[in-house]
């Protein structure tokens, strides 16, 4: 059993990330849908790298950091950080496959 100060660090550290998940999220679309719908943008590549780049974050936020959040949380309850083969194959699949575009996209 986790003490009390641990299990309040865990539930900030899961709420947050689950926070910055829905708020990428938000954001995301907002951008995605405007550089998709609106008729007047160009069709210039710097729009079209924009709109990768908004649709890798939307893919991130969506998959990746929930999967982070879970992994943070179950490695912290069991107090240990090998959690079990198939889920971290999951989480490094997904995680390794949005990384190639992802630290372009934080700038």
């Amino acid at each position: 059993m986790m003490n009390e100060g641990l299990e309040f660090e865990v539930a900030v550290l899961v709420y947050s990330q689950m926070g910055f998940c829905v708020v990428g999220i938000l954001l995301n679309n907002i951008v995605f849908i405007t550089l998709k719908d609106l008729p007047e943008m160009p069709a210039s590549t710097h729009n079209i790298i924009l709109t990768h780049l908004t649709f890798v974050n939307l893919l991130v936020c969506t998959f990746v950091k929930p999967i982070s959040a879970i992994y943070v949380a179950y490695s912290h309850a069991k107090s240990d950080r090998e959690v079990g083969l198939a889920f971290c194959l999951v989480y490094t699949v997904s995680s390794w496959a949005t990384l190639t575009i992802l630290p372009w996209s934080v700038c």
